[in-house]
This record gives structure tokens, C-alpha cells and sequence, in this order.
């Protein structure tokens, strides 16, 4: 036999029980190096995708005894009860079923000795029929606790006993007899170990090095081979990469992957697939009102505009981290210096809470309206917020409830501040400023500063004084804007307004030093006031310096250094105002930038004159230079060591790529400031210089000529080189496209139609296919034939950039980058900031690799996205009418004959064939929104229900739509098939008795075409309608609510887990669990047996808030949840990680995931009116040839830390004996 015993229980109260029984039987009398029995617990051993039944039947056949776990909740389980009839089906196994009375009672009749099964609650009655007498019954319903279920327990001990001698077919006293003389070997190796130990720790500080080395060293030679395999199969790839052949190259990774474990080989193979951000390099928001916060002593907090928050280091300002929350635009920070916990206030009234890097608490819907103050007090899990609803909470964050609130009067409150755990100020859009106890809401204080609105408060350290910045009449009619800073004494009840009126829009930095006696203000002329105050309030002297800020302002801990933020975060010294430290990036839109030959660094410049190169990996700052003039195109030497700076205005500057210093500069006799107008040759050290609109000069680095220059009758505008060195490209003032060969041979390609300047010019890397960009057209060439284009593209953008393996090209337009299939004209992909329109966007560079991109825009945001190509996505727009709105959610269905059924904004059915892309059928319009459709297996039709209560039918052959019945008059929201010629529909109820008017959710049955049960299953709305067939049960989604409904629409369950509107539901195809997403962001999973909440993942994001729809894959391995940013999230169900996040709808909302039904396909489609085929097959062996710990099982282990000291040691050994094993087999390594 397999196991010595089967232990059947009920999951839950029992669970912790079993498993420590389960431990305790397998240490009972156990021989120090032998190997434990074997005992079969469920828990063990499912994992999603396996066949649960089948598990059980084996287990069971394998298994010697089997133990009962007793319970009143055991006697009511019907796996429990499965289980026993399927042991007791051999009659010659009834003798080896252990009793455990856990709970419950079962009563024995003293005088036959039989079950008193009246007066029983703990067994099934299922087993009555096979206990004639009742068999080993133990009874340890007074080992509840955990501690009891110890063998360090006398009597557990003693209860263990009798079942290990029943396992082992011996008598107790003699087994009793064993378990001590093991015992007292187990001690007498103790006390060997400890000695072993002491003498190895002594020895180790003297030899340890020596051992380090020596095993360093036999590791070395043991896997010389290997990792030398490994070595030479990436060095394959780099070199395939070099030569852009990507498809050989992620060949050559598999092969290393492949060989066994090694990182590099990971990380390369990993970027296949992970499409999405990978950094963000940028400053802190320059619009922000968010001043910077204190974290602690060495760690600064500051927001950016792309929704971040990042850290910094408060010595040199070099950033640490960047942190992203599922927050809708952060209004609001506070921090708690002693646990390092932070609180979030977002625009939408959401609430965040935890470390870091991790939120433990998300409230959504805190506050109607957007949160303006957040803070933690000095009491632990207490969160304050002030919402501009003119409500004040106080939070436990343990209940996610308010412990106290009270509303402030109208007219509602326009900036506060938190003092402490008990007080807090308001400032009102009447000029009022109160003070609150926080804990009852009682005023304590109040007084009116001025008759316009309060912008910002600050407190004096122990609250004896107040500054506010309010708006100023008399300025504000002379001009329309302007504030002035007016101080409150609150003890004697006194008002100063300071001198001078502060000219700006936006207050963020009114703030006191730590002592006291120095107020400062920065206002939009970039000017610190900074006001002395003696000790009673009075204003003594105003003080003016210079800066360059607009943004927040905070005082270190020691009051030494004032932290700004702005255009970037700096460190000033208050004694001398000097800038001592100051972050790194852009400050203002990046125009250019352009990669290194061997991608590993690319360089971008800004209109702020600045110049950086950067680390393409890690995103890290190399150097940073400040130019002469605006840097409009960038371009790098063949052998990387230059870079080519185009400057604004007749000069060139050659820069060294290394150091950063300015090497040349080359002077022209044109001022272009928005063409080409200098190019580098990619082979060897020459720069073609346009010196005037008729003269193309020739030079290398140094400024030596390398040929004569060329002389063009035509005004030219813009050059280029041809990647291979051969030829050169320019464009003319009569826009025709020009490439000028060998010999000065120049050949002339039809004139481009756009009459208009052109602004970018790319190439391939073997000159055949040219892009010219001119003002709102795209001009793709082949010139391989010349007077004809290949096609137009009409779009409006700034640069355009090829991608190396001359497959795409990638376009940089209004607010968004646009990429695109070279020979078919086919749109891939659209890239986005979640925080939208960011004006226009730099230069795109593509990194050698052709799946990496940097992507610069107009707010300084220097960004790399992976795009994950190589043959794993195909695409179809299936829509005639605009992408126009994110309402249209279309609906898919997988048909048996290899089709996708899929429904358009337009209000048709569009048939693909699935595996070629190709258009099969296409219904008429319908009418109305299509909200549903299925393929209907009993009757081998498609069904089609459109919102105007319509259901149409066809066959899948034909594809001719047909009224099958009017389901209802209502606005119908969804439709599931029930059984044979049987469904149901889902309509809004709409009283329009009642005012406002009321819209409930109501469900119609059909049989056949006749009406049969309706009735009202929801206040409000049902957004999801599912069948479960398999169960036997309908279930119906609304607002936070799922409702569980029997075969007779009997309600069995409600489930309110819910802090958003539940939209989608899925059973795994073992109908073991379901799966479900709602708006509130997280993914549920649910016991279908029990109904028991078994998972929760929390998936959302600042970019993701919501989560749209969720399909299991047939394999039960993977599920794909689509979200509202575009991408759909691949989450391994063995460890419940997401280990791929797929993109290709960035600028929609992704409605749809759906696996096909053999798990070849992986489809998404979104309101963009695009559908993604992804090669799931492809993407699964990705997955599978990473070789690492991604699809491994989350199991528990025991690890031992090197620093784990002797009597910490001993402790683990007393608690499981066999860490002894696991010990000596270290030393013997």
C-alpha cells in the first residue's frame, strides 16, 4: 500500500486538527533517519487542473486505514460521506476505519455496545449500515486547542499511541516501549549536535573562508560543463541580437533555458512575454499643490504627474523606489515616521493605507468627493481624513469602518490640517477658519480671517499660531487673482496680515521651520518669502530669495535643510539657501532621443537644454549636460563612443558618449529647427552636415573633411543616411525623396503629393522600405521601385522610428505613440500614460532587442515598454463605425467548427475563422446593442439577444439570423442558457412612479418561446447571468451582491463580500471553484461546495482600477482576468501569481478574455474595436521553458537561516524531528 492511512475530514474547523494529527503520526516512534509514514491528506495534494475525484478513489485504494475526523459538520459533508461509501464498499476495510470524536457527541448503547445513532450528530448516516459494532473510537473533542494537539501533550501522546499501534498492528505497551528508546536516542544525537555545532561554529570563523573557497571551487568544477554550454549559447543570442535576427535569438535562450537554471538566460527569456512599463524616469509633479513628506531620516516622499509616488534619498536625492496604488489621482499624503505605514487620499474619494509597497487596506468610496487631508495619528491603525463632502473620519483601519464622523456646516470645507490624534483645522470657502476636537466633533474655536476662500494652513509646532493663505479682495478685483498670508494668534485671539501680496494661482508650500520663529511662502514669481516671527506671533522682518519652484516645500528632521519640489526635488540649506542636492531627469517635454548601437544606453534632450544619458535596463542616470541651445535631434556614432547633437539655430555639437563633455562643434549657415538636417554614418566615423539649402558637407568627428561636399540644385531640408552606410537619403523643398549613391549618383523617387515640409525621415536597416514623415501623412517607400509608394498613412505626428528587425514602425503623435506592421499597414499597438494626453511625444527608440522601446514625452516622462513580440498575437478590427466611446463592450462566443463569433459597435455579427483570420459571415444590423452572445449546444444554434429584449437564432453553416422570440420589452442586460430550449434573461425594471425613478433587476425563464418564471432578484441593476449546469444553479450579479438560485428560483445563498459591482463570473472546468471579478479590483474564488471564500488577489492599480471579465483555461493552469487599462493579467493558478501581463488595447477599456475551447487561443477585445488572437500555445511553452519558480507549487518549507543560533536550532528540532536529517545531510554538503 501507498499510505497507511486516508484521513477524512471536514475542511474548516477541522483543517488545523488534521494537520497536526497528520504530523504527529508521522513522528510517533519514528527511527531518527527512517522516513515517516505515509499519510493521505487532501490538502496536500490539490492543486488546480487535477481530477479531485479521481485523486480520491486512488488515495483511497492505496491507503491501509482509513481515520475519520467526527463531527457534527463531517456528518453533513458530502465528500466526507462519498468517502466512506466508497472505503466501506470492501466489506474487509470495515475493520480498518478509525473513529476521532472531534466535536459533536455519539452516544453508545450500554447494553449492546452499538451506535445510539437517535442521539448521534457526529457521523454520517451513511455509515450506519456498515457498523454492526462500533470500531476504534477515540474521543479528543478536549484537544481543541492547538496546544493540545502536541506530542508534548502526556495525554495526546498517550491517545497517539493507541492509533500508531493500531497502524501498525501492535501492541500499545510494546509500541509505547519503541517511541522511548527513540526518544532517548533522539536526546543522546541532541546533545552530539550541540557539540558538533559549538565545535563547527568555533572552527568556522578560522576555516570558513578556506570552505567558502573550496566549495566554491568543486561547485565551479562540478558544473564547468554546463554553465560553459550555457555561456556559449548566449553569447549565440547576444551575437543574433547584435545582428537583429530576434526570432534566432529567442531560439538560442530556449536551448540555455532549457540546459537548467540560469539567471541570465531567465531574464532574457522572460522579456518575451512581459509586455508593459517597465520603468518611469521622472520628476516630481511640476503641478502638483502635494508638497514633499518626511518618510524618516533618510527617506523622502514626493508625487509625480504619472500617478507615483517615488522615493528619494534625503543626502543626494537619488531616487530609490517608485510605488503605484490603485488610486484615482493622489490629493493627499501622510505618513507615520515610527511604523512606516503611509495613507493615501485619492480624487475619488478612495482611501489607502499600509507600507509602501504594499497597501493592507484599500476603501474605496471613502468620502463622496475627493480626500483633502489624510493622516495617521499617534494611535495605532487610526486613520483621520477630511473629504470635500464637509465630512471628518476617523478610521480603524482593522474594521475598515469609521469609529467617529461628523459634517462639517455649509459652505463646506476648502483646505484642512490634522494637528494630532484629537485636533484638527478647517479653512471654509467663506474665510472661516475652526478648530475641532476630532474625537467628538465639538468646535472648539473659531474665527473669521477673511471674506474670501482659505487656500492653505500651516501650524506653529505646538499649534500656539496659525498661517493661512487666502485669496485677496483688492488684488482680486484689480487683477482676477492673488492671495495674502494672514496670521492667527488663537490665544489672544489676534490677526496679522503680512505685507506684500503673493502672485501666484496655487499655494503649496506655506510652511513654519521647526522652531518656530521663520515662516516661508513661495510664490509664482519664483521668489521665497520668508517672515520672521518673535515668540508671541508678531511679525518682526520679511526676507526675498530666488527660486525656481512652484510646487510643495518640507523641512527636514533637523530643521537644516528645506526640501522643494517642482521641476524636480532639491535640497536647500536654510542658512544660506543654497541648492546643496538636487534629483535627477527631466525637467520639461523630451524632444529627442536616440539608442546606443548596442542598446545597452540611449541619450534624450529636453527643451530645457539639457542633455542625459541613461542606463536602458535599469533607467539609472549616467551623466547630465546642459547645452548651448535646445537639442532637436540626437545621433549616435557607429561605434557608440559619439553622440550627434542637432542644435536649435547653425551649430552641431559632437559629444562623447563616455564622459559627457563636448568634444567639437560644427557650425552651418541654415537655422531648420524642425528637420534632419545632420546625420552619423552606421558604419564608420563620417557626419553629413547640411551647411546650407543647397551644400551636404562631409566630416568625421574631429571636423576633418572625409569627401568633397555635394551641391543640390533643389533646396534641401532633410538628410539621412542609409543604415548601411552606402547611401544617403534627402528630401526637398518640392517634397520628393532623393538618395544619393556611390559615385554622388543620385536617384530621384516621385514627388510626395503632401505639399508640406517633412520632419522625420526613416529608413530600414537595408535602405528598401523608407518612411517620410511630412504634416499629417505618412509616406512609406519601397525603393526597390521607384515612382511608386507603397502606401500612406495619415497621421499626425512629430518622428518616426523603424524597428530593428524592419518589421514596424512606431510613430510619435498627439498624447499617444501609434506602432504599426510596415508591409500591411496593420495598427499593433497604441501606448499611453493612464493619466492621458501629455502633449506631444518625443522620438521613439527601439533597443536592439525590437521588443523594448523608450518612449519620452512632453512632461519629461522617460519610459521603457516591453512589447513581448515574436508571433504571439494576431489582429483584427471587427467594427465599421469609430472607436467613439468606452461604453460598447463587445460580446464573443468559441463555435465547434473553429469560428469566433463577436459583436460590433455597429450592431452586427462578424464570423472568423479563427486559425486564418478570415472573415466567414456577417449578419445585418441586428437593431440594437448586441448584450449576448452563446452557442447553444442542445440545439447546435447561435443565439444572439440585443438589448431591446430581441433574441435571434442561427444555424453556424449558414449564419442567417432569425427572430426567435421577443423576450421582453425592457432594456434586457443579459441571457444564459439553462437547459434544452430553455433560458433566461436579465432586464431593468424601470418605476417611473417613484422620484426619482427606481431600476431594479428582474429575471424572465423561457421554455421555448413561452414566458414561464418571473421575478424581481435585485435592487439594482444584474450585470451578470450564469448557469451553472453542472451545479444545478443560476446565479445572478448586481451591486456588490452575487444571488445563488436552485433549479425551482429558490434562493439558497447570498454572497456580499463585494466593495464594487460584481461583473463576471467563472466555474473552473472541474467545478471544484469559481472564479469572480468585480469593479472594487479584486479576484475572488469561491468553494463550490461550500460556497466558502478560498482566495482573494487584489489586481487592480492606478492604470487597472477595475477588472472586466475572467476565463479559466480548459488545461484549469491559468486564468486571464481583462482589465480596464488594456491589458489582460495571466494568473498560474498553482501559486496564484500573475506571471504575464499581455498588452494590445492601451488606449481602451479590454471588455473581453476568452480561452477557445482547446486552449489554443487566447482572445481579447475592447471598446477600440480591436481583437487580439493570442497564440496560447506559444505563449504556455514560453512559460513552461523558463525552467523557474513561477509554476512551481506555494508549498510551505522549513528553512534554516545561516544566522539560526544552537538553542534556536534545538527548538526546531524539538518541534520536528526530521530537521535532524536535513542538519547532518548539511554538514555532510
Amino acid at each position: 500500500m501507498t499510505y497507511k492511512a486516508f484521513i477524512s475530514y471536514k475542511h474548516g474547523k477541522s483543517t488545523e486538527f488534521a494537520r497536526n494529527l497528520e504530523l504527529a503520526l508521522k513522528n510517533y516512534a519514528k527511527p531518527l533517519f527512517a522516513r515517516p509514514i505515509k499519510i493521505f491528506r487532501d490538502e496536500n495534494h490539490l492543486v488546480p487542473g487535477s481530477d479531485l475525484g479521481k485523486l480520491i478513489v486512488q488515495a483511497l485504494e492505496q491507503s491501509s486505514y482509513f481515520i475519520l475526523l467526527a463531527s457534527p459538520s463531517a456528518a453533513n459533508s458530502e465528500w466526507v460521506k462519498d468517502e466512506i461509501e466508497k472505503w466501506c464498499d470492501k466489506k474487509s476495510r470495515i475493520d480498518n476505519l478509525i473513529i476521532i470524536l472531534t466535536d459533536g457527541n455519539i452516544e453508545i448503547n450500554s447494553l449492546d455496545k452499538t451506535i445510539d445513532w437517535n442521539n448521534t450528530n457526529a457521523l454520517p448516516l451513511n455509515l450506519k449500515q456498515y457498523l454492526p459494532n462500533v470500531p476504534l473510537f477515540i474521543d479528543l473533542r478536549w484537544a481543541e486547542s492547538i496546544e493540545n494537539q502536541s506530542l508534548q501533550n502526556p495525554d495526546f501522546k498517550k491517545e497517539i499511541n493507541r492509533i500508531s499501534a493500531k497502524l501498525n498492528n501492535k501492541d500499545p505497551n510494546e509500541l509505547m516501549g519503541i517511541e522511548i528508546i527513540e526518544h532517548r536516542r533522539t536526546i543522546r544525537i541532541r546533545r552530539i549536535t550541540i557539540w558538533v555545532l559549538s565545535f563547527l561554529l568555533l572552527v568556522s570563523g578560522v576555516l570558513g573562508v578556506t570552505a567558502y573557497l573550496g566549495g566554491e571551487a568543486a561547485k565551479k568544477s562540478r558544473t564547468l560543463s554546463l554553465e560553459n554550454l550555457q555561456t556559449s549559447i548566449l553569447e549565440q543570442s547576444n551575437r543574433a541580437w547584435d545582428n537583429r535576427q530576434t526570432l534566432q535569438a529567442d531560439h538560442y535562450i530556449s536551448q540555455a533555458v532549457a540546459l537548467g537554471k540560469n539567471r541570465e538566460a531567465q531574464e532574457l527569456y522572460l522579456e518575451v512575454m512581459s509586455r508593459g512599463v517597465e520603468y518611469v524616469r521622472k520628476l516630481p509633479n511640476s503641478n502638483s499643490k502635494l508638497a514633499p513628506v518626511i518618510m524618516n531620516d533618510s527617506t523622502i516622499l514626493a508625487l509625480s504627474r504619472d500617478g507615483r509616488i517615488r522615493t528619494y534619498s534625503i543626502d543626494s536625492l537619488v531616487q530609490q523606489n517608485e510605488f503605484e496604488y490603485p488610486i484615482n489621482k493622489i490629493m493627499s499624503m501622510g505618513v507615520d515616521v515610527r511604523t512606516g505605514k503611509i495613507g493615501i487620499g485619492g480624487r475619488g474619494g478612495e482611501i489607502g493605507y499600509g507600507s509602501l509597497d504594499n497597501l493592507d487596506l484599500l476603501i474605496p468610496n471613502a468620502h463622496v468627493g475627493s480626500i483633502l487631508e489624510i493622516a495617521l495619528t499617534s494611535e495605532p491603525h487610526q486613520i483621520i481624513s477630511v473629504g470635500s463632502d464637509n465630512t471628518i473620519k476617523i478610521w480603524n483601519v482593522k474594521t475598515r469602518s469609521p469609529e467617529f464622523q461628523f459634517k462639517i456646516p455649509l459652505p463646506g470645507i476648502k483646505t484642512a490640517k490634522v494637528l494630532n490624534e484629537n485636533k484638527i483645522i478647517v479653512g471654509d470657502k467663506e474665510g472661516f477658519l475652526r478648530l475641532y476636537n476630532s474625537k467628538t466633533g465639538i468646535l472648539i474655536n473659531q474665527k473669521k480671517v477673511s471674506n474670501l476662500e482659505i487656500e492653505a494652513i500651516s501650524a506653529r509646532k505646538n499649534n500656539s499660531l496659525f498661517a493661512v493663505i487666502t485669496l485677496d479682495e483688492s488684488f482680486r478685483e484689480a487683477r482676477g487673482r492673488g492671495h495674502r498670508a494672514i496670521l492667527w494668534n488663537p490665544l489672544s485671539d489676534s490677526l496679522i496680515k503680512l505685507p506684500t501680496n503673493l502672485t501666484f494661482e496655487a499655494i503649496a508650500g506655506l510652511s513654519f521651520t521647526q522652531n518656530g520663529d521663520t515662516l516661508i511662502i513661495p510664490d509664482k514669481e519664483k521668489r521665497f518669502f520668508i517672515y520672521e516671527i518673535d515668540e508671541h506671533g508678531n511679525f518682526l522682518k520679511l526676507h526675498e530669495k530666488k527660486h525656481d519652484l512652484k510646487g510643495g516645500l518640507c523641512f527636514t528632521n533637523d530643521g537644516k535643510y528645506i526640501i522643494s519640489s517642482n521641476e524636480g526635488i532639491k535640497k536647500r540649506l536654510i542658512s544660506s539657501w543654497n541648492v546643496v542636492a538636487e534629483a535627477k531627469g527631466h525637467s520639461s517635454g523630451i524632444w529627442y532621443s536616440e539608442s546606443s548601437p548596442t542598446g545597452n544606453y540611449f541619450v534624450t534632450s529636453d527643451g530645457d537644454k539639457k542633455l542625459i544619458l541613461w542606463h536602458a535596463t535599469t533607467g539609472d542616470q549616467v551623466w547630465k549636460i546642459t547645452l548651448p541651445e535646445i537639442g532637436h535631434t540626437l545621433d549616435y556614432s557607429f561605434d557608440g563612443k559619439s553622440i550627434l547633437v542637432d542644435m536649435k539655430g547653425n551649430s552641431t555639437l559632437v559629444v562623447d558618449a563616455l564622459s559627457g563633455e563636448i568634444r567639437n562643434v560644427i557650425y552651418t549657415e541654415n537655422n531648420y529647427t524642425s528637420t534632419r538636417k545632420t546625420s552619423y554614418n552606421p558604419t564608420k566615423d563620417e557626419i553629413a552636415i547640411l551647411q546650407n539649402e543647397h551644400t551636404i558637407r562631409f566630416i568625421n568627428s574631429y571636423g576633418n573633411e572625409t569627401r568633397g561636399p555635394l551641391n543640390i540644385s533643389d533646396s534641401v531640408n532633410t538628410i539621412m543616411f542609409r543604415q548601411d552606410g552606402n547611401s544617403l537619403f534627402f528630401i526637398t523643398d518640392k517634397v520628393r525623396l532623393n538618395e544619393i549613391g556611390k559615385n554622388n549618383v543620385i536617384k530621384s523617387y516621385a514627388p510626395i503629393m503632401n505639399e508640406s515640409y517633412s520632419s522625420d525621415i526613416a529608413s530600414s536597416d537595408d535602405g528598401k522600405i523608407v518612411a517620410v514623415n511630412t504634416k499629417g501623412i505618412i509616406y512609406v517607400w519601397s525603393t526597390d521601385k521607384i515612382g511608386s509608394t507603397k502606401y500612406t498613412k495619415n497621421l499626425d505626428c512629430t518622428a518616426i522610428e523603424f524597428s530593428p528587425d524592419r518589421s514596424r514602425i512606431m510613430a510619435s503623435c498627439y498624447g499617444y505613440f501609434e506602432e504599426w506592421d510596415v508591409n500591411e499597414n496593420l495598427t499593433l499597438n497604441k501606448l499611453q500614460f493612464s493619466e492621458g494626453n501629455l502633449g506631444w511625444m518625443g522620438k521613439p527608440t527601439y533597443l536592439m532587442s525590437g521588443n523594448k522601446v523608450i518612449l519620452p514625452d512632453e512632461e519629461g516622462n522617460v519610459s521603457l515598454w516591453n512589447l513581448g513580440y515574436g508571433g504571439y498575437v494576431k489582429s483584427i478590427f471587427f467594427s465599421d463605425r469609430n472607436h467613439s466611446t468606452y461604453n460598447f463592450s463587445p460580446q464573443e462566443e468559441f463555435l465547434p467548427n473553429q469560428n469566433l463569433a463577436i459583436s460590433g459597435r455597429d450592431n452586427k455579427v462578424r464570423i472568423y475563422d479563427i486559425n486564418t483570420t478570415n472573415l466567414v459571415a456577417i449578419s445585418a444590423n441586428l437593431g440594437s446593442t448586441i448584450i449576448e452572445i452563446k452557442y447553444d449546444s442542445n440545439s447546435q444554434k447561435l443565439l444572439v439577444t440585443t438589448e431591446n429584449g430581441l433574441v435571434f437564432e442561427s444555424n453556424i453553416d449558414t449564419y442567417e439570423f432569425q427572430i426567435k422570440l421577443v423576450a421582453n420589452p425592457k432594456s434586457v442586460s443579459e441571457m444564459t442558457i439553462i437547459g434544452k430550449n430553455r433560458f433566461a434573461v436579465a432586464y431593468d425594471y424601470i418605476d417611473s412612479t417613484k422620484t426619482p425613478y427606481i431600476t431594479t433587476g428582474h429575471i424572465q425563464v423561457f421554455e421555448g418561446k413561452i414566458p414561464g418564471t418571473n421575478f424581481k432578484a435585485h435592487e439594482h441593476k444584474i450585470t451578470n447571468l450564469n448557469y451553472l449546469q453542472d451545479l444545478g444553479v443560476l446565479l445572478s450579479c448586481s451591486n456588490r451582491k452575487i444571488k445563488i438560485w436552485d433549479d425551482s428560483f429558490k434562493l439558497i445563498r447570498t454572497i456580499d463580500d463585494f466593495l464594487g459591482t460584481v461583473i463576471h463570473t467563472k466555474l473552473s472546468p472541474d467545478n471544484s471553484l469559481l472564479f469572480v471579478v468585480a469593479r472594487d479590483g479584486v479576484l475572488r474564488v469561491y468553494d463550490t461546495n461550500s460556497w466558502r471564500l478560498l482566495k482573494s488577489m487584489t489586481l487592480s492599480n492606478s492604470t487597472n482600477p477595475y477588472l472586466e471579465q475572467i476565463d479559466i483555461s480548459p488545461n484549469n493552469q491559468f486564468a486571464a482576468v481583462a482589465t480596464y487599462g488594456g491589458s489582460c493579467k495571466i494568473i498560474c493558478l498553482k501559486n496564484w501569481k500573475t506571471i504575464l501581463d499581455l498588452h494590445g488595447h492601451e488606449d481602451a477599456w479590454m471588455r473581453t478574455s476568452k480561452f477557445s475551447p482547446d486552449g489554443k487561443w487566447l482572445v481579447t477585445a475592447s471598446s477600440d474595436n480591436w481583437l487580439r488572437i493570442w497564440d496560447f500555445q506559444k505563449i504556455n511553452a514560453l512559460i513552461e521553458g523558463r525552467n523557474s519558480d513561477l509554476l512551481k507549487d506555494s508549498k510551505e518549507r522549513t528553512l534554516i537561516p545561516l544566522n539560526t543560533s544552537v538553542q534556536d536550532l534545538l527548538t526546531e528540532i524539538e518541534r520536528d524531528n526530521s530537521i535532524f536529517s536535513l542538519v547532518l545531510k548539511s554538514f555532510e554538503d
